[in-house]
């Protein structure tokens, strides 16, 4: 075991509870015996052949007209993973082991595979999961149900057949994750379900045995403690599913459905938005939950998670409706089932109608929107036609006790233009790239936020860890919003532990009018300090002058004004990820304060259009 590998357990096991740790010398234990033994005894079943169970066929949430665009680009091309194109054609069988850098894990014993701290995104594990999850060849069976196109049959039967040919139980990438295990058999039972009385024709023998092999596995690593979080959610519901589709363990699968009724109420706050904080989570556990009540419509929640499940569904179309389009905030890596994501092309609030069902469409106010719970703020303005939307942050940072899929996002802001990005966060890209730069992603100095002498106001402890005892503590929100205008004042305490500072008062206010926002930052008590406002520009902005950023967006030309007072600034060049994986150059403006305690940094932002 290396260093870094080392010091990341042993700050892991410092931030768990007793129990957990049990857990996980456990899940050990389980790993050693699965990897002795991957396939088991499992009993003979008696299940009914492929399709025969889902003799309906076709019933799917996804849309006609994208499922037909995918499944003519994978035709073509073969599977796009994060939007690129994974192989050069789709002639030869698809290389379900070998990274994107070439490397092969085919004969790879699975908990062996290493694959954190890599040195850039060819080398990102994520990827070869996605590709062997098999959610983009779910558009495919839709496009072939609906229109019995041969080629798209062919494609169907090769791909299932090479699929379940190399899948080698304890080898490879596969089976190091159980919620790897969960997706793919979901998706596995989707294809089937999508293909009806087809799928006899077009999955090979060996289907049965591998939904079987992939709930002994789903059993023996169960997500637990700090890890329940979506991963869970699609582990439970995976096993709801195979269990249904193979008939066995009754007992075992009403427990599995009392647990996914916990989990949901768990899951979502009481005004429905995910307790993840990621806009790309609380679609995925929506998509994974709206998954397994299409596979087992005969599933039935407590009336308590019907009840949060319906209002996760208001808000999401709720925040769309407001917003006109989906925002992202904190990680994503673009998880998905039956095609939740924006990606496919409507709201996603309406994929889970028909599930968890329908939704109110007018908000009660039209000029800002708040969830209280979760601590996501709206509001927007307009002056001489032009739109502008803001969001604020003064939740908590993440889903406890570790916050697996937090940024240290405490009052940052993010704002919009016509519904074109202009502050953005830098995103996630990789999440298994260098600690060093996950880190810088994960922290303040990546968000519309601040610094303190240069660094986060909060630092991860490593790749999916935080410790609660460093959060900012106490964010005290109110607002006023009369017209056009609205003004918001924050304040946080924060511990500042790691930097070894002591505690201090962070006041944050926020005014927007038309599309002029002013926001104030000011540090009270605690030692001496450098304070920092940071704020990052989409990357389609360019420099034009010292103090004003330039831009021609694909509807309009903007010219963004920005000025501070109270202290210097700079422009500065800083990466930016829109989607995983992807790294693109945006610009962050940087105000730098004096240092003079209850010294306010003051930065100004006009957006028009360009004359």
């Amino acid at each position: 075991m290396g260093l870094e590998r080392s010091r990341w357990l042993i700050a892991r096991l410092k931030a768990m509870p007793a129990r957990e740790i049990i857990h996980r010398f456990i899940e050990v234990l389980n790993k050693s015996l699965l990897q002795a033994r991957p396939s088991g005894k499992t009993k003979e079943i008696i299940a009914v052949d492929p399709g025969l169970h889902f003799a309906s066929g076709a019933h799917w949430l996804q849309d006609q007209k994208h499922s037909a665009a995918v499944a003519e680009s994978v035709l073509a091309s073969g599977p796009s993973i994060f939007g690129r194109t994974w192989q050069e054609n789709n002639d030869s069988d698809i290389a379900w082991h070998k990274s994107l850098n070439g490397d092969d894990y085919e004969n790879f014993k699975t908990f062996k595979v290493a694959y954190r701290s890599t040195d850039n995104w060819r080398t990102d594990i994520r990827q070869l999961w996605e590709l062997n999850r098999l959610v983009w060849l779910i558009p495919v069976a839709q496009h072939f149900a609906t229109t019995k196109d041969d080629d798209a049959r062919a494609f169907l039967k090769k791909t299932l057949a090479s699929y379940l040919q190399t899948d080698k139980p304890g080898y490879s990438v596969r089976w190091n994750s159980a919620i790897e295990i969960a997706v793919q058999s979901l998706a596995l039972l989707s294809i089937e379900k999508i293909l009806g009385l087809e799928a006899g024709s077009i999955f090979p023998d060996t289907y049965l045995r591998s939904l079987q092999i992939r709930l002994r596995w789903l059993k023996r690593l169960p997500s637990k403690y700090s890890s329940e979080n979506n991963h869970r959610v699609a582990e439970v519901a995976a096993q709801i599913a195979i269990t249904s589709r193979l008939g066995i363990e009754r007992n075992f699968h009403k427990k599995c459905e009392d647990e996914l009724s916990r989990l949901i109420v768990k899951q979502f706050w009481s005004d429905g938005f995910n307790k993840e904080q990621s806009f790309g989570y609380h679609l995925f556990t929506l998509d994974l939950i709206a998954s397994s009540k299409v596979l087992v419509p005969e599933l039935l929640f407590s009336e308590e998670a019907t009840n949060r499940l319906q209002l996760a569904n208001q808000v999401t179309a709720d925040i769309y409706n407001f917003c006109k389009f989906w925002p992202s905030a904190n990680d994503s890596d673009e998880a998905q089932l039956l095609g939740a994501a924006e990606t496919f092309g409507e709201p996603p609030f309406q994929l889970f109608s028909s599930v968890f069902g329908d939704v109110e469409r007018q908000l009660g106010r039209d000029d800002f929107f708040h969830l209280v719970a979760a601590g996501y703020f709206f509001t927007k303005s307009s002056d001489h036609g032009l739109s502008v939307v803001l969001m604020v942050d003064h939740g908590e940072l993440g889903l406890a006790p570790l916050y697996a899929h937090a940024h240290a996002d405490t009052q940052a802001i993010w704002l919009w233009a016509d519904s074109e990005p202009i502050l953005v966060e830098a995103g996630t890209f990789t999440y298994h790239s260098s600690e060093e730069f996950r880190r810088l992603l994960q922290g303040s100095l990546a968000h519309n936020s601040i610094a303190i002498n240069g660094r986060s106001i909060v630092e991860p402890l490593g790749p999916f860890l935080w410790r609660k005892k460093n959060f900012p503590q106490s964010t005290e929100f109110d607002y006023v919003q009369a017209g056009n205008t609205c003004q918001i004042a924050m304040s946080s305490r924060l511990p500042l532990e790691h930097l070894g500072l002591g505690p201090t008062l962070w006041k944050r206010e926020i005014k927007l009018t038309g599309t002029e926002i002013t926001i104030s930052d000011e540090l009270q008590g605690g030692d001496r300090y450098s304070l920092e406002s940071h704020f990052i520009f989409d990357s389609k902005f360019e420099n034009s002058t010292v103090g004003a950023l330039q831009t021609s967006l694909e509807k309009q030309s903007l010219l963004v004004e920005i000025s501070n007072e109270g202290g210097s600034h700079s422009i500065e060049d800083f990466f930016t990820s829109p989607r995983y994986s992807h790294l693109e150059t945006g610009l962050k403006f940087r105000a730098i304060g004096r240092g003079e305690q209850g010294s306010p940094l003051r930065t100004r932002i006009r957006i028009r259009r360009k004359s």
